[in-house]
């Protein structure tokens, strides 16, 4: 077999639309319209050994043309003439030849607004499928000029692996002698391949006994994607259909964990596209499994978020999570947690862990976020048998209770997760659990509009508390124990634990009432209606003090009063997606906390220091009240109604619970 350098030419026209994952398939263009691509984006280049070329991309009035080496192999006056008959000087001296194919690119400067040729993915191309070669062949014994001419022929084969300089498509099209360097083009005039070459076989001429080389009827292109594998990114000229196909090789051979190679390509994907969001974070995930975490991050860090590309709403969340395992494992917790900070729900990636490999994630990736997810996740899952409707913590955090829908309240041993006792006679399920500050006595409000006390030392069940004419909504110990708030209607009743016996109810506006705190020193009665205004009483006297409206406070069936802080000076309240803590005395906002989530429920802990949020993104956060910054983010807390029955604390904000359908989870914080 031999191959013919300048009998060579493929017609392939040029325009071609970006291959991007969502888009549709292109539809096949009629002959006439590839013809007329093909001629707009062909040109011939005249010199020593004159061949065709193809415009591939413009910058500026510069136009870059490839074609096939050997067209330009010598050091000569080249010209470039294009479809509209203008010749074009060839600068020699900005000829790129590369290395091991037989391409070149050339140059050419023109005022004219010319036809850039469109690119198509050559690793697509099958046998059997329609193309069509373009050229300027040389003139021949009929034809005695060079005229513009365009094939159509089948893909007949693909090369195992490239043969000499690069060929690799094997198709039938006719072609001739001056269509070297010619495009291939697809059934959408899309540039395929550069022609080169025509294959021919030996025949012995019986008159002579000369051996002549007579064509076979096949000819052979070299690939477009080896011109984009064998080219330095500054010597990739811009196309606007080059990006998008150097992002998908990077993908393919990125899931071949070739992660140099795919790096390679992101580069000069972005190269193209600066902007290419997809490229940059997908650039991040190859380095980093190289080595190259510093490279890393600053691949993640150029991403604009505001920047539109395809698979923006999962790779933006998965990139800012990627980078934040890469601040943590710098040793820069607080980065992370800022990072973590203004996700949404990043836990459904990780809680799926495993599905991370299917975005990229590498092996080192893998593990470092391993190593990152205990700061975030509980230290002990429990699964109980049917599902929680509330819990509640003991104050030295040793034993958690959770109310059930088969009208039982367990009590787990906190430090192993196993079930101590089981707790019975209700007559109804539990939807609020508190227990006294001394640990003492539990207490579960339940839609039976009743209000059980448990001795938690014997278990035995100690009195029912009635009166309410709803569904008990919420239950508060005095910090003495002695007294029991409860909210389960429009009123606010006060009971002495000792005796079960009623003291007080505190009637408000006829709102119902959905949330009761005790401050500190027990001597104020904070409520919360349902339109968010929030009631001050005093215990002793029974009398109401003042009350904190919610100005423009969000009304929900859900919204939440929060606490008091240490010296009960102040109180916490939700406002939309900020939370506000208030000065009692002149109900002046004392600090404003902005919370990238809205939350359910908020509370301050006993040192006053610091706050908790339970938001609706899943997850829990602790604030520094004096900074407003975010100390802690803890993934995993409950998603039904009644939120705030479902999160429960010991008294020295060490260990943290919270439950959804038929899983308790645990945090131990003096851990992290």
């Amino acid at each position: 077999m031999k191959y013919y350098d300048r009998l060579s030419s493929a017609i392939i026209g040029a325009a071609i639309a970006v291959m991007q994952p969502q888009m549709v398939m292109p539809q096949t263009l009629d002959e006439q319209a590839i013809a007329s691509l093909a001629k707009e984006v062909t040109v011939v280049i005249n010199g020593q050994n004159p061949g065709s070329g193809v415009i591939i991309g413009k910058k500026d009035n510069t136009y870059y043309v490839l074609t096939a080496k050997h067209v330009v192999a010598t050091r000569d006056e080249y010209e470039i003439l294009t479809h509209d008959s203008t010749k074009h000087a060839l600068n020699y001296s900005t000829v790129k030849k590369l290395p091991g194919v037989d391409l070149a690119l050339v140059q050419f400067t023109s005022s004219q607004n010319y036809r850039v040729a469109e690119i198509a993915d050559s690793d697509t191309v099958t046998e059997g499928a329609t193309v069509y070669t373009a050229g300027w062949p040389h003139p021949g014994r009929a034809i005695t000029e060079r005229v513009y001419q365009i094939t159509t022929g089948k893909i007949s084969g693909r090369s195992l692996k490239p043969l000499e300089d690069g060929y690799a498509l094997i198709y039938t099209n006719i072609t001739r002698s001056g269509m070297s360097g010619g495009p291939l083009l697809d059934a959408q005039g899309r540039v395929i391949g550069i022609h080169g070459r025509a294959d021919g076989v030996p025949i012995v001429d019986p008159d002579t006994g000369q051996t002549v080389d007579i064509k076979s009827g096949f000819n052979l292109a070299i690939p477009i994607k080896s011109f984009l594998e064998n080219s330095a990114i500054t010597d990739i000229p811009p196309n606007s259909t080059f990006a998008a196909l150097l992002l998908a090789w990077g993908e393919k051979i990125h899931k071949e964990n070739q992660f140099k190679a795919a790096a390679d390509y992101y580069q000069k994907a972005l190269s193209q596209d600066a902007k290419l969001g997809s490229a940059s974070f997908l650039l991040g995930l190859a380095k980093y499994e190289l080595g190259d975490v510093e490279g890393a991050i600053r691949s993640w860090q150029t991403v604009d978020p505001k920047a539109s590309y395809y698979g923006k709403d999962v790779r933006i969340p998965l990139m800012q999570l990627a980078l934040a395992v890469a601040t943590y494992g710098k040793g820069d917790r607080q980065g992370c947690l800022s990072i973590m900070n203004k996700l949404n729900k990043p836990h459904q990636f990780l809680i799926e862990f495993e599905n991370l490999k299917t975005q990229l994630w590498g092996d080192r990736l893998l593990a470092d976020t391993k190593k990152m997810m205990p700061e975030f996740f509980p230290n002990k899952t429990i699964e109980a048998d049917s599902n929680v409707n509330a819990v509640a913590m003991t104050p030295d955090g040793q034993t958690l209770a959770t109310g059930h829908d088969d009208k039982t309240i367990k009590l787990w041993q906190v430090s192993t997760g196993k079930l101590k006792s089981t707790l019975t006679g209700l007559s109804a399920s539990a939807s609020t659990l508190a227990i006294s500050p001394d640990g003492q006595i539990l207490a579960a409000g339940s839609s039976d509009r009743s209000i059980k006390l448990w001795n938690l030392r014997t278990g035995q069940l100690k009195s029912t508390l009635s009166g309410h004419s709803s569904d008990i909504l919420s239950i508060a110990f005095s910090p003495d124990s002695q007294t029991l708030a409860s909210a389960g209607d429009t009123a606010v009743k006060l009971w002495d634990v000792g005796t079960g016996q009623l003291q007080t109810t505190f009637t408000g506006d006829n709102t119902p009432v959905y949330s009761v705190a005790f401050s500190p020193n027990g001597q104020t009665l904070a409520s919360v209606n349902r339109r968010g205004i929030i009631n001050l009483w005093n215990v002793r006297t029974k009398q109401l003090n003042s009350t904190i409206n919610s100005g423009s406070v969000r009304t929900i069936a859900m919204f939440l009063f929060v606490g008091f802080s240490s010296d009960g000076q102040t109180i916490v309240r939700r406002k939309g997606d900020i939370i506000e803590s208030l000065n009692i005395g002149n109900q002046q906002v004392v600090k404003t906390i902005q919370n990238n989530s809205p939350n359910y429920f908020t509370f301050l802990l006993k040192d006053g220091k610091h706050m908790i949020t339970q938001n609706f993104d899943r997850t829990f956060k602790i604030w520094d009240v004096a900074t407003g910054k975010v100390q802690r983010i803890l993934y995993g807390n409950s998603y039904i109604d009644n939120r705030q029955k479902m999160t429960a604390m010991s008294s020295d904000g060490k260990t943290l619970a919270s439950a959804d359908r038929q899983k308790i989870w645990i945090w131990n914080l003096s851990d992290r």
